[in-house]
C-alpha cells in the first residue's frame, strides 16, 4: 500500500486488474492533473504535451469568448488546458474510458461539455447554425477520414487545429480540408518520441 508505484494487469479480454494500488495513472501538464486508467491513452512524454498545450494557445490565438470544440479529446488534455482561455467547451470522445477520465479531471471546470461517441456521428447531430469558433482534433493515427472533415465543414469552423502522429494521414486529410476551402496556414513539427522516426505535428487550418 505505502510502495511508490501502481501496478495493473491487462487480461486477454481488455478487462483490468489493479496489483498494486488505483489502477490508473496520474500525469502533471500545464498545472493541471490528469488522471488516466490502466487501459487509457495518454501522451507518453508529459513534456512534449506541456508543449503541445502552449503551442495550441498559439496557434488559435483565442480571445476568451468563443466556443471551442475538441474532438477525440481524452482525458481532457487540450479542452480542460484550455478551458479558461475561451467561453465554452464542447469536447467528443468515443472511448467510454477515457470518457470516465475526463468526467474526473473536469470535476472544477463548468464550462466544458461532453458527448461520447465517434467524432463524425456526434457532429451530426450538431446544427450547422450553432456557432463554433475554434476546434482541435486529435485522432488516431487513422487520421480523421472524410467523414469527420465533412462535418466540420458543414459547421463552417472558421479555426482549426489538427494535431497528428502520422504525416501519411495528415497529409491525406489536409487535402481534403483545402479542397473543401480551408487554407493551411502553420504546420509545427514536434520531437515527441525522440531517438525513434515518429514525428508528432500540429497544423493550423483557417477557412477561406
Amino acid at each position: 500500500e505505502d510502495l511508490p508505484v501502481r501496478v495493473a494487469f491487462r487480461e486477454r479480454d481488455g478487462s483490468v486488474v489493479p496489483l498494486i494500488g488505483d489502477p490508473w495513472l496520474e500525469e502533471e501538464v500545464a498545472g493541471r492533473t490528469f488522471r488516466c486508467a490502466a487501459d487509457g491513452f495518454f501522451q507518453v512524454n508529459t513534456i512534449g504535451a506541456e508543449a503541445m498545450v502552449d503551442l495550441a494557445l498559439e496557434m488559435l490565438a483565442p480571445q476568451g469568448h468563443e466556443t471551442l470544440l475538441d474532438g477525440y479529446c481524452g482525458v481532457g488534455l487540450f479542452a480542460l488546458s484550455l478551458a479558461r482561455s475561451v467561453g465554452q467547451v464542447i469536447a467528443v470522445e468515443e472511448s467510454w474510458v477515457a470518457c470516465e477520465d475526463f468526467a474526473w479531471n473536469a470535476r472544477d471546470v463548468d464550462n466544458v461539455a461532453l458527448f461520447e461517441g465517434p467524432f463524425a456521428e456526434v457532429l451530426e447531430t450538431f446544427d450547422a447554425e450553432e456557432r463554433i469558433h475554434l476546434a482541435i482534433i486529435d485522432p488516431p493515427r487513422s487520421g480523421a477520414g472524410a467523414e469527420a472533415v465533412a462535418q466540420l465543414v458543414r459547421l463552417g469552423v472558421p479555426r482549426l487545429l489538427y494535431v497528428s502522429c502520422d504525416p501519411a494521414t495528415l497529409a491525406r486529410d489536409a487535402r481534403l480540408l483545402v479542397e473543401a476551402g480551408y487554407e493551411l496556414q502553420q504546420v509545427q513539427p514536434l520531437d515527441m518520441f525522440p531517438q525513434t522516426y515518429h514525428i508528432e505535428s500540429m497544423a493550423l487550418f483557417t477557412l477561406r
